[in-house]
């Protein structure tokens, strides 16, 4: 104590922090095994119920609400849903942020969930303050920096999207998380030695990575090297982990293939993890089904609408200017952000009402 206070003397600290309340030691408890498989992407029904007995125990434990809407939120990627499920899951997200905000508005996490909660609502402008904000409380805090970089591509803003990976890489390499944002910036930059890299690292923290065995294949599909597609089909055939043979059928259909069986290829789509369909969707340039599977899928996949087809060329960007994927632009927010923010290279306004996408398809420039 004695050293503290002459170190406050020393470094003109003048005015004494607000003590911290104290936590109840088994709320607390329940809140770290939750972080902990939050942080691992593991068992996202188990982190809930961690997070939802400590806020039982602690209602004023702020982090614990906020970690709650953030699992609530990120869930959807690891558990198929119904819609209502999905329903009740954004729910889960509005509310515990909405506590969060009034216990501790000032706080990272706090600011972190409430971006999230923007984002769910298609409110990308909104959603990058929050982000910035958070950041700028705790620069040390890599899930808001993780969640921000996801959001910067999911509007096409590529270049600043890597840029925060790879901070996001540096403060934190064991989150396996952010080698997935480096997968989605390799694939839309072309770029096969980050990729490489990405799954040697995610393959190292977690051996059954989905997303590591995939990416060798969505890579090659979104760019239409066939070739390369049914190489990476035929290396999961042999040694991919369960779960994964829904690509058998989807990436034949995907590359043109006219004798897949459509009650067969429905099947495929419902057994692919939630939102992987998307890829082999876009490949194929089926936008009725690309439209319809997004939107089945609940607010959480829209995010990505635009990303899946602005990293695929030329499937996606020639997608981007069908009218139906417009209307859809219009829809999820991003024509609302792109006129605030800017737009992203390859998009363009046209007068106060119009714009348009998929601008030089064939151009070898890289936004």
């Amino acid at each position: 104590e004695r050293i503290g206070d002459a170190l406050k003397l020393s470094l003109g600290v003048d005015k004494t922090a607000a003590p911290r309340a104290s936590i109840d030691p088994v709320a607390y408890d329940e809140y770290l095994k939750g972080r902990a498989l939050l942080r691992s992407r593991k068992d996202l029904a188990m982190a809930i119920e961690h997070f939802e007995a400590a806020v039982a125990k602690a209602p004023e434990f702020a982090a614990a609400w906020s970690s709650l809407s953030l699992a609530c939120e990120v869930r959807f990627w690891y558990v198929q849903m119904t819609p209502a499920q999905q329903a009740d899951m954004l729910a889960c997200t509005a509310r515990a942020a909405g506590v969060a905000a009034k216990l501790d508005p000032d706080a990272a996490a706090t600011e972190h969930a409430l971006a999230n909660l923007a984002r769910s609502r298609f409110k990308y402008a909104e959603a990058e303050r929050h982000y910035l904000r958070a950041m700028q409380i705790d620069p040390g805090y890599p899930d808001a920096l993780e969640d921000y970089a996801e959001m910067l591509y999911e509007v096409g803003r590529l270049r600043d999207s890597e840029a925060a990976v790879r901070q996001l890489t540096r403060l934190d390499p064991y989150f396996i998380v952010a080698w997935t944002r480096m997968r989605d910036v390799a694939v839309a930059f072309d770029r096969r030695a980050d990729l490489d890299e990405a799954m040697r690292q995610a393959l190292a923290i977690a051996p059954e990575s989905r997303f590591a065995w995939l990416a060798p294949l969505e890579y090659p599909l979104a760019y239409g090297r066939a070739d390369e597609a049914r190489a990476a089909l035929a290396r999961i055939q042999a040694k991919g982990p369960k779960g994964l043979e829904f690509v058998q059928t989807l990436v034949p259909w995907a590359l043109g293939d006219e004798s897949v069986d459509p009650d067969r290829l429905d099947a495929a789509i419902a057994e692919a993890p939630p939102g992987a369909a998307s890829t082999y969707l876009v490949a194929r340039r089926d936008v009725a089904r690309y439209n319809e599977y997004l939107e089945q899928g609940g607010a959480i996949p829209k995010a990505y609408y635009f990303a899946h087809l602005y990293r695929s060329k030329p499937a996606g960007h020639a997608m981007l200017r069908d009218p139906r994927v417009k209307a859809k632009l219009v829809e999820y927010g991003f024509v609302a952000y792109w006129r605030e923010k800017g737009w992203p290279a390859g998009c363009r306004p046209l007068g106060e009402s119009d714009f348009e996408c998929g601008i030089d398809t064939q151009g070898t420039s890289t936004p």
